[in-house]
């Protein structure tokens, strides 16, 4: 035998060597699809958690349930409810596809870094009555829809199906609520804008239980735009969340400065707050944002913004009047001549005045449909001292309209 041979004969060796061992430390390969054993959690419960934990890599994801809500820990801040009912929901269907038995020399951590477990890819507690259970998720197995997972308590490694994967947060802010107000919020009844025109006040009139300007002006609030703005709010999504540091500088959001702010207000207590900063550089569309009970800075849509930048006029009632013809008994009209038109309870309208006679019904609806379909068009002046520039001094047309004898 030649030393070509030779060398050939003995690399083949080592080669071969070399691959058996690979092969035996290697997880056992699956080739086809085995018929599953049941769920990896039977009985498990999702309403009996009551809080979870998810570590990864890089990050830390706890959650606990207060008063039926999800509640991240840390830091406070709203959980998506939806998200972590789908992850539990998950968790409560995952299927035993097979069971891998560790040899001994597998139960180190160099055994468990075979399947993905040492580290895991996700460390999973959950916390239900009288204790907790714990789940490693680990890597993919080669055969598709399938991963390799390791329960607290058990021997081994199980191998399940893996649309868990789909469910676990993959960082901090995973399983945060995108809602800019928390649902628990919304039942305000005041609201504070402050923006580069001037501040506005608006609050729901304790006796009406309708909403109305309190400043800069006290006015009737136009209930449609006010409606508006609380449906944006209900809608308003966080787009992205920037930092949760208190101490992080704000001049490089414009918050140093903000250009405008809201806060709603519950029974005279602050419920919800935001200052808004510049638009951010690479998504114009977006605006920086921060919010004050949680000192987290976020992204939001810029179009809140823009409707927060309205002028106060924007939020007024523009009826020049409203007349309930049910509460009305006597008008009067003064033009070239005096018109009065009453009516007693269940009685059709009757001219009194310049002469006495029946009223036409058509025509004193129309007079009511007329006015009530007046709209401001400009708000040209609040306090008047003198009316003649507006020649209203001495009106061409005056109408006055009275309920059981107080002019509406």
């Amino acid at each position: 035998m030649n030393n070509r041979s030779t060398t050939f004969l003995v690399a083949l060796a080592i080669g071969l060597l070399g691959f058996i061992l690979v092969i035996d430390r290697a997880p056992p390969v699956r080739t086809g699809s085995a018929v599953p054993l049941g769920k990896l959690l039977p009985g498990f419960v999702p309403s009996a958690v009551s809080e979870i934990t998810v570590r990864g890599s890089n990050f830390v994801v706890r959650v606990v349930r207060s008063e039926g809500l999800w509640q991240l820990t840390s830091p406070e801040y709203p959980a998506s409810q939806n998200a972590i009912g789908q992850f539990l929901s998950v968790v409560s269907e995952l299927e035993r596809r097979a069971s891998v038995t560790l040899r001994s020399d597998d139960s180190d951590a160099n055994g468990l870094a075979a399947f993905g477990l040492e580290p895991p890819t996700a460390a999973v507690s959950l916390g239900i009555p009288g204790g907790a259970i714990e789940l490693d998720v680990g890597a993919e197995t080669l055969l598709e829809g399938e991963l390799y997972s390791r329960l607290g308590g058990e021997p081994g490694v199980q191998v399940v199906n893996d649309a868990i994967l789909d469910f676990l947060p993959v960082s901090s802010t995973s399983w945060r609520s995108t809602a800019l107000v928390d649902s628990r919020t919304l039942g305000f009844d005041h609201v504070t804008i402050t923006n580069p025109i001037g501040a506005l006040e608006l609050e729901v009139d304790p006796e009406t239980q309708l909403w109305k300007m309190t400043q800069p002006i006290a006015a009737r609030a136009d209930l449609f735009v006010v409606n508006s703005l609380i449906q944006m709010l209900r809608t308003a999504r966080v787009e992205g969340f920037v930092t949760d540091d208190p101490t992080a500088a704000f001049e490089p959001f414009g918050l140093d400065a903000p250009s405008s702010s809201l806060v709603l207000g519950r029974a005279g207590a602050p419920v919800f707050g935001i200052k808004f900063g510049r638009n951010s550089t690479n998504q114009p569309e977006q605006v920086f944002a921060q919010l004050q009970s949680r000192s987290n800075i976020v992204v939001v849509a810029a179009g809140l913004l823009d409707m927060l930048r309205r002028p106060h006029t924007t939020y007024r009632d523009h009826s020049l009047v409203t007349v309930s013809p049910a509460a009305v008994d006597r008008v009067e009209i003064r033009t070239r001549e005096r018109v009065v038109l009453e009516r007693d309870p269940g009685k059709p309208w009757r001219i009194v005045e310049p002469f006495a006679a029946a009223a036409d019904p058509e025509a004193v609806r129309s007079l009511f449909e007329s006015v009530n379909r007046l709209r401001i068009v400009e708000f040209t002046k609040d306090i008047v001292d003198n009316f003649a520039p507006y020649g209203l001094d001495t009106p061409d047309r005056q109408y006055s309209f009275f309920s059981r004898g107080n002019s509406q």
